[in-house]
């Protein structure tokens, strides 16, 4: 099976420019339609949080989208274009909504790095808002096995725990096993 797994978005974090929507969006869009008309069956496509926009709370998903800044517009709108193109090139589309994202390579501008890098530096004071805000962190090993499961699916013709046990086989060797 092939299949296109897109997690490339230049501009980050820079999430307020308009760019997102004049430069990036069109891009991207092209690229994954072509690689559609080419015959790309299953797309896997990192998406953001910032397509919720402004709402509080446990956010679904199935939770409608309100974008509030041009990054989180162009990739909500990039999400709702591919579905579009679906009914006219059918393929499969597994939009995968990330939130905020920690481990080996991240953006070393993000909280967390700096976080780290105070404490390393033994750092008495860390400057940062109330602390009063609640962010989904997740490591960036759970995010690479979430986009493994989504393409590599267990079989549906085969048990998850199965093993032959050859007693007759065992009999015949007087009762030893083989190695």
């Amino acid at each position: 099976m092939r299949l296109l797994i897109h997690l490339a978005w230049p501009g980050l974090p820079n999430y307020r420019n308009f760019f997102h929507i004049g430069k990036n969006l069109p891009a991207n869009l092209a690229f994954m339609e072509a690689a559609v008309a080419a015959g790309v069956p299953q797309l896997v496509v990192a998406g953001t949080c910032l397509e919720n926009g402004m709402q509080c709370g446990p956010l679904t998903e199935n939770t409608e989208t309100r974008p509030h800044t041009p990054y989180g517009f162009a990739k909500d709108t990039l999400r709702r274009c591919l579905q579009s193109l679906q009914p006219e090139r059918p393929f499969t589309l597994q939009w995968m909504r990330l939130f905020y994202m920690h481990g080996r390579g991240q953006n070393p501008n993000s909280l967390l790095a700096h976080l780290d890098r105070a404490i390393d530096h033994g750092d008495s004071v860390f400057n940062m808002s109330a602390g009063d805000q609640l962010r989904d962190h997740l490591a960036i090993e759970d995010v690479a096995d979430n986009f493994a499961l989504v393409h590599y699916p267990y079989p549906d013709y085969e048990p998850m725990a199965f093993r032959g046990i050859p007693e007759k086989l065992n009999q015949l060797r007087g009762g030893q096993t083989p190695r």
